[in-house]
């Protein structure tokens, strides 16, 4: 039977502490994505409004 001390489990929590910080990498790269991405459809809804008042006030 394995000691719980063993080399074995201190491996196993050292690759579950690697996979974790890896997951909190690729979740802060998905926020900071999500941000970008919702202030370039901010930007095009707003030209997109500036456009269409534009269009609406020459015709």
């Amino acid at each position: 039977m394995a000691n719980r001390y063993s080399k074995s489990n201190k491996s196993a929590k050292a690759q579950e502490n690697k996979t974790m910080q890896e997951y909190e990498e690729s979740r802060k790269r998905l926020n900071l994505g999500a941000k970008v991405m919702a202030i370039i459809i901010i930007i095009a809804m707003i030209v997109f409004y500036v456009i269409s008042a534009g269009a609406a006030l020459f015709d």
